[in-house]
């Protein structure tokens, strides 16, 4: 129940994580060199440009240089394992989209725990997310499609801008 929660909150999001394998040591002069983040998608995506846009104030508000990555491969899993195996410092962030939360429940070891190896310490965006399909489809709610398709056979795609 907390993982479907936690999806739930998170679908459609851009959030910020930090890495937190380990307790990072209270520093005093935090930041003291660049902070790098980890866009687990292609450069020029929403995810990417969200990224980019928040970080340019955020560094003028820290007054450090912000480096932003993209990392994409793997369904973001590549990405965001890099973050999850960084050291937890506070210097390497993860911007992402709800693949955080849906990879692990779809590959065997997607290389994180993200109830237990991030903590989120900002939101950028949220926007609505729509399902639809085929007017031909004898459907009008997303329980009747599922309905429909444990009842028989039904081939279904689907796509994200993400």
């Amino acid at each position: 129940m907390r993982g479907i929660r936690a999806f739930g909150l998170a679908a459609g999001a851009a959030v910020i994580l930090l890495g937190i394998g380990a307790d990072a040591q209270a520093q005093s002069n935090y930041p003291n060199r660049p902070i790098h983040i980890v866009v687990p998608y292609p450069a020029g995506g929403i995810v990417d440009i969200v990224a980019r846009t928040v970080t340019e104030q955020v560094g003028r508000d820290l007054k450090q240089a912000i480096v932003v990555e993209a990392r994409p491969g793997g369904n973001s899993n590549i990405g965001t394992a890099s973050v999850a195996r960084s050291e937890p410092d506070g210097y390497t962030w993860l911007v992402t989209g709800p693949a955080v939360l849906v990879n692990p429940t779809l590959y065997k070891d997607a290389g994180w725990d993200a109830m237990q190896g991030f903590k989120c310490v900002g939101l950028a965006i949220w926007n609505q997310s729509v399902a639809v399909v085929n007017s031909s489809l004898p459907v009008k709610t997303l329980g009747e499609f599922v309905e429909l398709a444990r009842s028989k056979p039904v081939k279904a795609s689907g796509m994200t801008p993400q």
